[in-house]
């Protein structure tokens, strides 16, 4: 068999469902009359690598996200076995175009491996996309101005293009043949200007069932909309993502019905910003399925929805609007709520308060629906008072953690300023500074409302954080892991903060 182009998903994401962007590009190759294969190189990562071999993989996952080297001489050859058995692969179908999507930076170091392999093997045209082309661990190549990891790929003859941006209007144009796009090659911002234009996937390449997510069937990802219908001042995703574009609500339901009858798939997770952005949006989506429930004679609830969630007042969306949600299969839940005080709260302009929030954890209850949830220790301005309400509040949610309702927790690591986010853009604002004379970056901050708060206390909130969710019982995410990350960080830049 050969292919006009092969797509490949690599490590490392979580192995929970097929990568979105694959079975968009798929579907464009397909409207393009070009045929087209995927392999999925992480899921046979997770799934056949790490069954076989599972402490290696555990320290060759490791290797890809920690940047540890060398790996020790017996697993360096695993690994070396399994990129030579995908190189045979990739080279023996011998593609026209070979497309990798780098997902983020975790799939940096897998990416490089691969194509210094296939490289010399394989002389036609490479082309990478995805939030991965920078080199960093905390921006996008959607917005940030330079793709550097990319560009270093290119300088050393292991890739021949780039493509920056949402790809659904260049990428037809570059297998059309056009070579002078914005964001090929090039450090143009590019998006999508609208929505609605998102392509169906095709997914038809992927073992849906396979996946590690405990869904019988499997899971699909899925959009609403894209960017994000906040601006709070911390995060870069209005600007990585450009400004908000809902997707018609009848719209999103029908693609989800369409890959119900395509794929027989039931669960969905929507992969972008939020899923109740537009609420006339959202409300259409809701009354769509239900409908569709009850023409096909089919049960209530008989697809789950997850996904990022905005928390809204009861006045913006009461008790029905709950009741039809979870009607329609309202699953997870997942929200950035940052702190518990509405103090700070409302300065990173999050949009709601406790009242809001324990309201839709009350319904969440009521309705079977979970919940999972951020924190975020030591945000700027954080006063020790601001710390102790979240302690507090942390407390008085416990209840819901018993009740099975909360079913996660995320501490993270602790803030950093990023480029493209409020506070980095406009520091002086908030009356941050940086050290040593350099603008406010990453941790390497102070603010001059809170000067108590700097990295080390900041290390300290979080420790007490930790130590806090573990004995009320929240379910914790990689909590240790954070806390080495935040600690080695610490001790690496420790002559930084003390001189």
């Amino acid at each position: 068999m050969t292919v006009d182009v092969l797509l490949l998903s690599v490590p490392r994401i979580a192995p929970v469902r097929p990568q979105a962007a694959l079975g968009i590009l798929k579907t464009l190759c397909n409207q393009s009359g070009k045929t087209s294969a995927t392999f999925d190189i992480n899921h046979d990562f997770f799934m056949r690598l790490a069954n076989q071999s599972p402490a290696p993989a555990k320290i060759i996952d490791d290797y890809f996200i920690t940047f540890t080297d060398p790996l020790p001489v017996d697993i360096q050859t695993i690994y070396n076995d399994w990129l030579v058995y995908w190189t045979d692969r990739i080279v023996e179908l011998d593609p026209e175009l070979l497309v990798i999507s780098v997902f983020s930076w975790q799939s940096q170091r897998f990416t490089r491996d691969l194509l210094q392999l296939i490289r010399p093997r394989y002389h036609k045209e490479i082309i990478i996309g995805g939030q991965g082309l920078v080199n960093s661990q905390n921006m996008s190549a959607h917005w940030s101005p330079i793709a550097s990891y990319a560009q270093d790929l290119y300088n050393n003859g292991l890739i021949n293009w780039w493509l920056k941006g949402e790809s659904e209007e260049t990428f037809p144009r570059f297998l059309a043949g056009e070579r002078n796009l914005p964001g090929l090659n090039n450090h143009d911002v590019v998006a999508l200007a609208d929505a609605n234009n998102i392509p169906l996937s095709d997914f038809s390449d992927f073992d849906i069932n396979s996946y590690r997510n405990g869904y019988a069937g499997g899971v699909l990802p899925i959009e609403s909309c894209r960017g994000c219908v906040r601006s709070c001042i911390f995060c870069e995703m209005s600007s990585e993502h450009g400004g908000y574009r809902s997707r018609n609500g009848e719209l999103v339901a029908q693609e989800m019905i369409h890959y119900y009858e395509t794929y027989g798939v039931q669960h969905y997770y929507f992969h972008d910003d939020l899923i109740n952005g537009n609420l006339k949006d959202f409300n259409q989506f809701v009354d769509t399925l239900l409908a569709y429930y009850k023409e096909k004679n089919l049960p209530e609830r008989h697809f789950s929805i997850s996904g990022y969630w905005i928390i809204r007042s009861q006045r913006q969306f009461g008790e029905k609007d709950f009741e039809k949600f979870f009607r329609a299969g309202a699953n997870l839940l997942i929200t950035g709520i940052e702190t518990g005080s509405d103090r700070l709260r409302k300065i990173i302009r999050k949009g709601f308060t406790n009242k809001d929030l324990e309201f839709n954890l009350e319904q969440i209850m009521k309705w079977r629906m979970k919940f999972y949830f951020m924190l975020i220790a030591g945000l700027p301005g954080e006063t020790i008072d601001d710390f102790n309400e979240t302690l507090v509040a942390l407390t008085r949610w416990q209840k819901y953690v018993a009740s099975g309702s909360i079913i996660g927790i995320n501490l993270g690591t602790t803030a950093t300023i990023e480029p493209g986010t409020e506070i980095y853009n406009r520091s002086e604002k908030y009356n941050l500074v940086g050290l040593h004379g350099e603008r406010p970056n990453g941790i390497f901050w102070m603010s001059t409302d809170t000067p108590d708060l700097d990295y080390k206390e900041r290390v300290r909130r979080r420790v007490i954080l930790q130590e806090h969710v573990n004995q009320l019982r929240y379910p914790l995410w990689k909590g240790d892991d954070h806390l080495k990350i935040i600690i080695d960080k610490y001790k690496q830049n420790i002559e930084v903060w003390e001189h």
